[in-house]
């Protein structure tokens, strides 16, 4: 199954170090393959440097997709923690 859904990213740093860093915590604890789209970039959610190489600012359009046995529940959970400006949901 694959699932995608586009939020904005929230938090006057964007996705910087520490987030990205809960973000990569999340998304390895999900069997699904997880990837990141902002603009033309695309990144591994499982990879730090995936993520950080997306240089997702306050504002951007982060598209979360997921394909695997969870993706519905990776996306659901992903996007929320995105969408919340990055607090602990």
């Amino acid at each position: 199954m694959e699932i995608e859904k586009t939020v904005v990213v929230k938090g006057e740093n964007g996705l910087h170090a520490r987030p990205a860093a809960k973000f990569v915590k999340k998304a390895n604890g999900f069997n699904s393959t997880i990837t990141l789209m902002v603009n033309d970039k695309q990144g591994n959610g499982k990879s730090m440097i995936g993520v950080l190489a997306l240089n997702a600012r306050n504002g951007s359009s982060l598209v979360i997709k997921a394909t695997g046995p969870d993706a519905r529940e990776a996306v659901d959970i992903l996007s929320k923690y995105v969408e919340s400006g990055f607090k602990e949901i």
